[in-house]
Order: C-alpha cells, then structure tokens, then sequence
C-alpha cells in the first residue's frame, strides 16, 4: 500500500498533484484511526470480559475452599437469570 511522496517543493507550489497525494494521505489517517479505536475498543471489552471471570473465580474458589459449593443448579437457574436473581447477581 504505497502512496506517493510528498515532495516539499510541491506543497510550497500548492500544485493539484500535491493536493491529490495529499488526499492519499489523509484518507489512510482516517482508517487507521478508526481501526485504532476499533481496537482500544475491543481491549476494553476483553479486559471486562477478563475482570468478570476473575470476580466468578475468586467467587468459586472461596466456595470451594470453605466447602460451602451450592448446588450450581440454583445459581445457573434459566429462570434465576432471566428475572436477575441469580445468586452470582448479587
């Protein structure tokens, strides 16, 4: 993807061929802003994603370690979680 130099002397003559290369340019800044917000975007979304599973392993491991597992039928209830009662809600 290569894109024609600028030439210093062309920007000080303002030619069309400048303002064309210079087109280039800006329309590849564009995209590669917006794949770089794309990106920070989809960091933040796996660092939540890695947060709440971090939250639902201490969670177990602290139930494992006192011996106090509920019956995980109760907790991953279809209907627990639709109404937003689930125990791991709370």
């Amino acid at each position: 993807m290569g894109h024609p130099p600028l030439e210093f002397r062309d920007c000080y003559l303002d030619s069309p061929n400048f303002r064309e290369r210079l087109k280039c340019y800006e329309q590849e800044l564009e995209r590669t802003n917006k794949f770089i917000k794309d990106v920070i975007k989809d960091g933040n979304a796996l660092i939540s994603a890695m947060r709440r599973t971090l939250l639902l392993c201490n969670y177990h491991g602290t139930l494992f370690q006192r011996d106090t597992l509920p019956v995980l039928s109760d907790m991953f209830s279809i209907h627990a979680c639709r109404k937003g009662t689930s125990k791991l809600t709370k």
